[in-house]
Order: structure tokens, then sequence, then C-alpha cells
């Protein structure tokens, strides 16, 4: 079909005619190679002449094709994805996310990057459906949408924890920051801690201490009774994160787990939230302890906590 000649409106409802064909065509042919990249093309060059549309023909396109645009572009891109075409699926999600932003429908855009990310889930696209999920949360925030922002906060949350994508979490945690969008719906984590298999408790506990969810305080600390020396020191470095001093007794009992690498995070957490009052519990281990690693940090912790004490007393 001669597309040249047309105004973008026609253009750009050719091309949608064209893309539904084809991805019809794609769903009952055996032979999909060929179609899959004229499919990649088309969508490429809709989004294109969408792009160079004034907002009075965008707003003209939308309204004569009574088009939900997002919508369309996402069947479009999740067919792309689900015939093996995972990444350039993603780039055309974000290519379309780009157009939508400039036409001022970025709410658009994050709802079309939600609709793909989740067909990368399925298709088991792991680490680019994070990316797409992540700029689905950006954009969120960007608008002050914290209804969806703490929605996406709370799926990559869990996501998190199932994959242990570290770079993800570190993205989100920042961005959660930044944004002052605070979890609100902490279940599913509490329910790891209690139910969780060891790599699921241990991200449970860590994605509790960076966002600073002080009200799982006593779920953390009930945690230090954990079987598995691993759980029992992200307890400790979570709570360091959180830095209520009212765990300091608690953090203090820690000092004669019979796991060293336990001892010397238990110490670390006093050095950083500790005062006066953890003086006395650090030169009493510090009597008995046997390892040198432990002894070395208890020293410097008593060292640092009296350097801070003198000055806070100024």
């Amino acid at each position: 079909m001669k597309l040249w000649g047309k105004s973008k409106i026609e253009k750009a409802k050719d091309l949608i005619e064209q893309l539904n064909n084809q991805a019809n065509e794609i769903s009952e042919s055996g032979e999909k190679e060929t179609l899959i990249h004229m499919l990649i093309a088309n969508i490429a060059e809709l989004v294109d002449t969408l792009d160079k549309m004034s907002e009075k023909e965008f707003e003209e396109f939308t309204e004569k094709t009574d088009s939900l645009i997002d919508v369309d572009l996402a069947v479009f891109i999740d067919c792309v994805i689900e015939n093996g075409e995972a990444e350039k699926g993603a780039y055309l999600a974000d290519k379309s996310a780009d157009m939508l932003i400039g036409k001022l429908k970025a709410a658009d855009a994050a709802d079309l990057l939600r609709m793909v990310g989740e067909t990368l889930l399925a298709e088991k696209k792991f680490n680019i459906a994070s990316d797409v999920f992540l700029e689905a949360l950006e954009i969120s925030a960007h608008m002050l949408e914290i209804g969806k922002s703490i929605d996406d906060v709370e799926f990559i949350a869990y996501w998190m924890i199932i994959h242990e994508d570290l770079n993800l979490w570190a993205s989100v945690c920042y961005l959660c920051i930044d944004k002052r969008i605070s979890l609100k719906n902490t279940q599913p984590l509490l329910d790891l801690l209690e139910n969780g298999e060891l790599n699921e408790r241990a991200a449970a506990v860590r994605a509790l201490g960076t966002l600073k969810i002080r009200e799982a305080l006593p779920n953390l600390v009930k945690c230090l009774e954990d079987k598995e020396s691993l759980v029992r020191k992200e307890v400790l470095d979570s709570l360091e994160r959180i830095g209520d001093k009212s765990v300091i007794p608690t953090v203090a009992n820690c000092l004669s787990d019979r796991n060293e690498r336990v001892r010397l995070h238990a110490v670390y957490v006093l050095k950083e939230i500790g005062d006066s009052t953890t003086i006395p519990f650090l030169e009493k281990v510090q009597k008995t302890e046997e390892d040198e690693t432990v002894n070395d940090a208890i020293y410097e912790a008593i060292e640092e906590i009296k350097e801070r004490e003198s000055k806070n007393a100024k």
C-alpha cells in the first residue's frame, strides 16, 4: 500500500490497518520471520508518523479513529515480543513512550510500558522486563501519580525478591527517596519473612531495610532468631539502615552470636547508631571475643562512639 502523498492522519490510519492485518497473519502463518520484520518496520514508521504530528493533528487522529493508541501500540509490540524479538519490542516500547510523552500523554506512556512489561514477564525475559517496569515507574513518579507509583514499587519490590535484581532495586530505592514515595503495603514482604525460603527471607529483610520501613522493626528483630546466619546478618544491616536507637540492646545481644560474621555486623551497627550506653556492652564482649577481626572492630567502634559523644557534648 502506498502511503506517500497522504496526510499524517491518513498515513497513521493506514499503518494501523496494515499492522492489524500483519498481526493476524502472523498468528495464522507458519513462516513468520519476514512478517515479523515487516511488523517491526511498520510499528517504527507509525511511531515516527505520530511523533511528527502537531498536537492538534494528534488529537484529531485519536478522535477520528476512536483509537487508544497506547493500547494499540502495546498490542502490536506484544506480538513482536511473543514471536522472539524481545529486545526489539522493548526498544519500540521505549520509542513509543517517548512519543506519547512528547504529546503530553505521559500517563498513556506509563500504561503502555506496563502492558509491554507484563508480556515480557510472560515470555520470561526478566531483565528486559525490569528495565521496562522501572521506566514506567520513573514516568509515574515524575508525574507524581503516587497511587500508580506505589503499585509499581510494590511490584518491583516483590520482583527483586524473587529474582534478586539488585541493580533494579537500587534504582527503585533512589527514586522512592527522591520522590518521597512510600511503600504502603509491606504484607508480601512480611509474609516472606515468615514463610519464605532462605534467599527470599534474606531479600525481604534487605528490602524492608533499604526502604527504611520503621513499622517492620518488630518483624526484623524477630528474624534475629532465624537459624540461618545470612538472614541474621541481613537483619543487622537493615537495622543499621533504619537507624532506630531503640534496637541497641537487641543488637548488643547479637555480640554473643555463634557466628563471627553476625557478631562483626552487630559491632558495625552499634558503631553507627550507638551512644554512651553502648560502650559497656562492647567493653564486656571485648574481654572474651576470640576472633581478631571482630575484636579490632570493637576497638574502633568504642573509639568512634567516644569521639562522637564528645563532639555532641560540646
